[in-house]
């Protein structure tokens, strides 16, 4: 919107925006996840943690339910 304001146009703003910027916010989000939390702490903490930082909400609840599968699947492994 910013760069729409200045004067760029649109499709030239839409053709800069990389085609995996989801994958990459993801990517973002669980490293995050993985330096602040551990994956058996508060859900809506996280949830709240990440949101303040920016992320789409539905890109933080995937984040967090990955985040805390992990758990799970490392629990199987050791028991």
């Amino acid at each position: 919107a910013k760069l729409q304001q200045r004067g760029f146009d649109s499709d030239l703003i839409r053709s800069c925006i990389p085609a995996d910027t989801a994958e990459r916010e993801g990517r973002a989000a669980a490293k995050l996840l993985r330096q602040k939390f551990r994956p058996d702490a508060d859900k809506e903490k996280m949830m709240q943690f990440l949101y303040r930082q920016g992320f789409d909400l539905s890109l933080v609840r995937h984040a967090v339910e990955d985040f805390r599968s992990a758990l799970a699947e490392d629990s199987e492994i050791f028991f």
